[in-house]
């Protein structure tokens, strides 16, 4: 079942429904990736701006928008580069709720 059940930018998870709720709340676990999330409410951004933004190795950052990217919290595209590609992240959710 997807996480998402309709167009809106809201996820609304169940506890018995654990294969939906543990990739997120694992995903929101980290303050960082909170922040992430946060930062790409205002505009959408790459992982090289992420880590620049955070003070993080651009390998934190990518491995960070790698799981808020697998639950379902971003959306990333990649786009051609000055040096190669890009992967341009964007906030996919703007709430989240459990019953």
């Amino acid at each position: 079942m997807p996480i998402f059940e309709d167009e809106s930018r809201h996820i609304d998870l169940s506890l018995s429904e654990p294969e939906r709720l543990c990739p997120v709340a694992k995903a929101l676990s980290s303050p960082i990736r909170v922040r992430m999330i946060e930062l790409l409410g205002i505009q959408p951004m790459n992982v090289n701006e992420l880590a620049e933004a955070l003070s993080l190795p651009v390998s934190t950052a990518a491995l960070n928008v790698r799981q808020l990217e697998e639950a379902g919290l971003i959306a990333t595209q990649i786009q051609p580069g000055i040096r190669g590609a890009m992967k341009l992240c964007s906030q996919r959710i703007d709430s989240v709720s459990m019953r």
